[in-house]
């Protein structure tokens, strides 16, 4: 009886490090974690909440790109012209939850994440006289 119950117990508690052990096949796809390609931009804005006008689409291609690199707490964004890099790679320390990118402490800006596709949105708001435009930029990112 002693030993089926050891036996009992040994199988148990492998089960439970094998499933404790585990990685979800989510977590890689909802990680900000690694490097991002840019593919387009698109800009629009809205008064009052509403879109005005069309949006405007700017695709990159295979010499005009953006590269994003998250690492531990730190990023690394490189812009590269006519094939080239435009210049020195901007570096820093970020923080993502809730859907948010905080870049230094400081910059924030609204994220959408779908395991393969980044888009970082950037909102520029003004109010006057009860009217508020915001002016916004989504760029889209692609896993690499």
């Amino acid at each position: 009886m002693k030993k089926k119950l050891f036996i009992l117990m040994m199988f148990a508690l492998t089960a439970t490090v094998f499933t404790a052990c585990k990685k979800d096949k989510n977590d890689d796809a909802l990680s900000i974690e690694g490097t991002w390609k840019s593919t387009k931009d698109i800009a629009y804005y809205t008064v009052n909440g509403v879109q005005e006008g069309d949006s405007q689409i700017e695709e990159y291609d295979a010499n005009n790109y953006e590269i994003f690199t998250f690492n531990g707490g730190n990023y690394t964004f490189i812009r590269y012209v006519d094939g080239q890099q435009e210049n020195e790679a901007i570096k820093g320390r970020y923080t993502y939850s809730n859907n948010q990118l905080i870049a230094d402490g400081k910059d924030v800006v609204k994220v959408k994440l779908d395991g393969k596709t980044l888009i970082i949105i950037d909102e520029d708001v003004y109010e006057d006289d009860g009217i508020k435009t915001v002016y916004i930029t989504e760029t889209h990112y692609v896993r690499q």
